[in-house]
């Protein structure tokens, strides 16, 4: 095996470029850059934090297929513009505004005429908003979070009055790719050389990306190291994940964890997987929320589909809230 100090990488191309950075480790082990190149990927396309706007408040829109009397879009349109804002990672949840009046000629609205109180970074300040009718006003309230990874907006809550949730992409890693080759070390050439491009859409650097998402794997390997000769491995025990636990906090974020965990976790059958989905149900949370009811009520779940629905729940220390159930 070779010796970690061995291992160098580099990055190929402009240091500065904020787009897209390429890296090259090696030499690995034999199966080492497939293993590394793989988890790298999924982490930054999971696991990087980014900012976007989560929900929208356009004055004159009463729905978000308003027609507006003052613009030439309608409000669906300008929320699409909107959609594709790059921001910077911001310290705080913020409402940033665009107010602007179209004085004697139509007038464009740009990400750059957008105003926050506190500190605001936009990638994109050409970005396309609306255009203003002549002798028009235009006002538009728009929150911005930080978050991970795709939400759709039946997941983006506000407590803002007349605000319209919309779907919010977090991630700003636009993609991955990764390529494994053989290289040599002295006369031996079976080792692996792994090159790394990352794509972003700006408002991260390449490099910084690759850093995090290193970090975030080596916290998740954190409890194997932890690991010692008289530590005994037991089955996975349901009560593990209970709110009672005398673990206090970490039981707590344990549980929160799994309620937040996608329903594909649960491991079902495609048909229930799929009749989860059509009834609005993404998450463990979604489900464990439901009662048996509300479940058997859903069209073409059988008692097949229930039985392997609740065997999974208690697998993992849960169940569905009280009702009728199916023998």
């Amino acid at each position: 095996m070779l010796d970690v100090n061995t291992t160098k990488i580099r990055c190929s191309g402009d240091v500065t470029d904020k787009t897209h950075g390429q890296f090259i480790c090696g030499p690995l082990d034999r199966g080492y850059g497939t293993t590394i190149g793989n988890s790298l990927k999924r982490i930054l396309l999971s696991s990087i934090q980014g900012a976007a706007v989560t929900a929208v408040k356009i004055a004159g829109a009463t729905a978000m297929d308003s027609k507006l009397s003052d613009t030439h879009e309608d409000a669906i349109d300008i929320v699409l513009n909107v959609k594709s804002l790059c921001i910077e990672p911001v310290e705080n949840e913020l409402v940033a505004h665009i107010d602007v009046k179209a004085d004697g000629e139509d007038l464009e609205v740009t990400a750059a005429d957008i105003t926050a109180d506190s500190e605001l970074q936009i990638i994109n300040p050409e970005l396309h908003i609306a255009t203003v009718k002549a002798g028009k006003k235009f006002s538009m309230d728009l929150k911005i979070q930080n978050g991970c990874g795709y939400v759709p907006a039946d997941k983006n809550t506000t407590a803002e009055k007349g605000m319209f949730p919309i779907d919010a992409l977090f991630s700003p890693i636009d993609r991955v790719d990764y390529v494994v080759k053989n290289t040599r070390v002295g006369n031996i050439t079976n080792y692996d050389s792994l090159t790394l491009d990352i794509f972003t859409n700006g408002s991260v650097m390449p490099a910084d990306a690759l850093k995090l998402a290193a970090n975030i794997m080596i916290e998740g390997l954190n409890p194997f190291l932890a690991l010692c000769e008289d530590t005994v491995v037991d089955e996975p025990n349901p009560e593990s994940y209970s709110l009672s636990s005398d673990d206090g906090d970490s039981a707590h974020e344990a549980m929160e964890e799994l309620l937040n965990a996608p329903i594909s976790e649960l491991e079902l059958s495609q048909r229930s997987t799929h009749c989860m989905q059509r009834n609005n149900i993404f998450t463990i949370g979604d489900l464990a929320a439901k009662t048996t009811e509300e479940i058997m009520g859903f069209r073409n779940l059988g008692a097949k589909s229930f039985k392997e629905i609740c065997d999974r729940l208690a697998e993992r220390g849960l169940s569905l809230k009280s009702g009728s159930s199916v023998d």
